[in-house]
């Protein structure tokens, strides 16, 4: 019987890994706050110190510049997570946002009640509080017979201060008046007040609840892996290094023989 012939499955093509999809052998990710020239910087000054030459050895250096980078990352993340903490607490919390001027009383109850899903947060019991509760119960075409008393109301720093420089009688048109009180209140004394509470109530709180034992024991481990992992390229740096110097004097030995 005439013998088949077996076909000889197809030679696979051999595939190099995908360096980028494995990290192997991809650059380091500058994230949009970086600056890759500080990347830069730490590779040359790494590379000046311990004098590196051959691909061997620069391929160390690059790795322990790495490192170092994604060391320093993970503190700047520590910091970036408080000052998002502060941030929220600040104006989410802390700091409202004055009501904007309505037209209306209508369009002002409006916007009072869209305001209160953010009932039931804590808030600052001083000076901005009153200054806020003034400037959003303002709106523009409201009866002003009672707007005196409102501004007397207030603590005697700002209502002298209001007094003083918008007195009723320069405004024969009552919502210009309304308006004036309203841009001074907005952007000069609740500007003026958040001032002088760099660290209102409730930062150290936010501040204890990041800061836990097990966050910073958890940095510190983080910092030491990589502080492992620079010593060990570090070795192999050395290492390489001293191969080379081996090379070295063994090629001038046969050189002089010669």
């Amino acid at each position: 019987m005439p013998q088949r012939k077996t076909q000889k499955a197809p030679a696979k093509l051999f595939r190099k890994p995908n360096a980028m999809k494995h990290g192997a052998f991809s650059a380091i990710d500058i994230l949009p706050w970086e600056n890759a020239e500080d990347f830069e910087k730490i590779c040359t000054e790494l590379a000046d110190q311990y004098h590196s030459r051959g691909p061997l050895q620069e391929d160390c250096i690059r790795g322990i510049a790495d490192l170092m980078w994604r060391k320093r990352r993970v503190r700047q993340k520590r910091l970036i997570d408080f000052a998002a903490e502060f941030e929220r607490l600040e104006y989410k919390v802390l700091w409202q946002n004055p009501l904007p001027l309505s037209d209306t009383h209508i369009e002002h109850v409006k916007e009072v009640f869209a305001s209160m899903e953010d009932t039931g947060r804590d808030r600052v019991k001083n000076d901005h509080e009153e200054l806020f509760r003034f400037s959003s119960s303002l709106y523009r075409f409201m009866g002003v017979s009672f707007l005196p008393g409102m501004i007397k109301m207030l603590p005697k720093e700002f209502a002298d201060h209001l007094q003083e420089k918008f007195p009723e009688a320069n405004f024969p048109d009552r919502s210009d008046w309304v308006v004036a009180l309203k841009r001074e209140v907005d952007q000069v004394l609740l500007p003026m007040v958040k001032k002088r509470y760099p660290f209102p109530t409730g930062y150290y709180e936010a501040a204890a609840k990041l800061a836990t034992p097990e966050r910073i024991l958890a940095d510190l481990d983080l910092e030491e892996r990589f502080d492992t992992a620079i010593d060990r390229l570090l070795k192999r740096f050395f290492s390489l290094q001293m191969a080379d110097e081996l090379n070295d004097r063994k090629f001038k030995m046969v050189t002089s023989k010669d």
